[in-house]
């Protein structure tokens, strides 16, 4: 027995998987919290241990919260089943594309799944006991995370890049499955969408309007809403399957002897937001809401060192990188596009900088409840920490005339 208590759905899922795994006979079952409070904001992570007489099989069980953060004509499981669909459709038929190329067994920077009846449950391995953590997400990442995290992201991108070139019907098909973007398929009147235009609006209030004019004057609330949005994209022959949801702490990292300064693996998690889009979503939701100054500052070593390690997998998979994205046209969608990273960044910075007695209670959150007024973050103690970063990226998107 244990002493966190789970309801009858986790135990009927646990109890499918063991049987259809072959797992038995099973000694013990053990739950216990996933994630701590703050690293997870939107599902309910759960930790399970199967004992049997000679080892442990360690798992990961994560589902949606309820979240009531939507209209009612939004169906939100819709963007888990997305997950269900990248483990069990996607990393499959992926998988079997780099097998038949003669390249690794797997993607390399998933998890390993296990398949449930459960249309927005997803079980993974337990990465917490094969030693991967979570990011400091109080702090900027360094060099060899940030290289290590974009080289995870152009082997995915350019997997999903020589697929559709040499399986474009799969491609197709595998597609017409996935639930189109969060941001783009909501009303500008939705709840969601609300509290980020009032998280900008607040934020852009806060800055001097003298000292910050130069800022004021090109940071237009409409021009970022709409980037946010994504209503300057569409989608064309550049366009692959991307990850969506890119923030620190949807991804853990494995580090030896401990030398948190030098990690050697990432693993890529909560792929419930995957869409058909440009990779530059993903590049620039991630590098915005991680980089230092000193990081931002490098940005075009970044950016090339990004296309190359895309290439360079497109190449292995027996396709023309030249063809298929050539850096003219990434570095052109990346002045077009990435504004979306910046926009994002004023919810994220919220999210990475409070304090676990800050956390909003999402679940907790109505459609019927909710006002212009409501400030999501009630509590935040670390708000210049925030305004900083925020004029930051902002001065460094002005100064490169992205905005």
């Amino acid at each position: 027995m244990s002493d966190f208590q789970v309801n009858d759905k986790v135990q009927a899922i646990i109890s499918e998987l063991i049987i259809k795994n072959n797992w038995g006979p099973v000694v013990d079952i053990k739950y216990k919290p996933g994630t701590e409070l703050g690293d997870g904001y939107s599902c309910t992570h759960i930790s399970v241990d199967i004992i049997r007489e000679n080892d442990t099989l360690r798992l990961f069980l994560k589902y949606p919260t309820g979240l009531k953060l939507f209209e009612n004509d939004v169906d939100v499981d819709k963007f888990y089943e997305n997950e269900v669909i990248f483990y069990d459709k996607v990393c499959t038929i992926y998988n079997k594309f780099l097998k038949d190329k003669n390249q690794v067994s797997k993607l390399e920077n998933v998890p390993n799944s296990y398949r449930t009846s459960a249309k927005t449950v997803v079980v993974l391995e337990d990465l917490k006991h094969k030693g991967y953590q979570l990011f400091n997400r109080f702090k900027f990442m360094n060099d060899q995370h940030i290289r290590l995290v974009l080289k995870s992201f152009a082997k995915f991108h350019g997997t999903s890049f020589a697929f559709k070139d040499q399986r474009r019907i799969e491609y197709d098909e595998l597609t017409s499955a996935i639930w189109p973007s969060l941001f783009a398929n909501q009303s500008e009147d939705s709840m969601y969408m609300k509290m980020n235009r009032n998280e900008m609006e607040r934020t852009l209030n806060k800055f001097d309007p003298l000292k910050d004019k130069h800022l004021l004057d090109r940071c237009n609330v409409d021009v970022l809403f709409k980037a946010l949005r994504k209503l300057v994209y569409t989608p064309d022959e550049y366009s692959i399957i991307i990850k969506g949801d890119c923030w620190l702490n949807n991804m853990m990292f494995l580090y030896k002897d401990d030398d948190k300064d030098n990690p050697i693996d990432v693993m890529q998690l909560d792929w419930q937001l995957i869409e058909v889009s440009s990779p530059i979503y993903d590049i620039s939701y991630f590098f915005y809401t991680v980089a230092s100054e000193e990081a931002l500052s490098k940005l075009d070593d970044y950016l090339r060192f990004y296309h190359t390690e895309l290439s360079e997998q497109i190449r292995k998979l027996g396709s023309d990188p030249e063809l298929l994205y050539p850096f003219s046209v990434f570095e052109m969608e990346w002045k077009r596009y990435c504004t979306y990273g910046f926009a994002l960044a004023f919810m994220i910075f919220r999210a990475l900088l409070a304090n676990h007695d800050e956390i909003p209670k999402m679940d907790e959150i109505e459609v019927e409840n909710y006002n212009d007024d409501m400030e999501l973050f009630a509590k935040f103690d670390n708000e210049q920490e925030y305004i900083n970063r925020i004029k930051i990226l902002a001065e460094f998107v002005v100064k490169r005339g992205y905005i």
